[in-house]
């Protein structure tokens, strides 16, 4: 489930779609963190569930843990210097991040 301090915007980010901030978020904040409706899945199950033709967008979580995200959810884009990360099966902000700030 994600923040509602982040928005799904496509102008201004690195590329294609990108969360951005909308408000300013602290150190440490949860900005994301897995539904408890979905079961997280172990890669096994997840390779089985898109062979069964399964669809949902899934995001790795620990070393062999994934767990299922929204359309929005699944636009967090890849940074060499990251502000933010996943901890514990949550994305936490490393550092504090700005309005607009993808």
């Amino acid at each position: 489930m994600l923040s509602e301090k982040l928005v799904v915007r496509e102008e201004g980010v690195i590329e294609g779609l990108g969360l951005v901030a909308r408000e300013t978020i602290s150190p440490g904040e949860i900005l994301w963190q897995p539904d408890p409706k979905y079961k997280l899945l172990r890669l096994d199950e997840l390779q089985l569930y898109y062979q069964s033709g399964g669809g949902d967008h899934y995001s790795q979580v620990d070393k062999n843990l994934y767990a299922r995200n929204s359309e929005e959810e699944w636009c967090w884009n890849h940074s060499c210097e990251p502000n933010c990360a996943v901890s514990g099966h949550l994305l936490v902000a490393l550092r504090g991040i700005g309005v607009g700030e993808e």
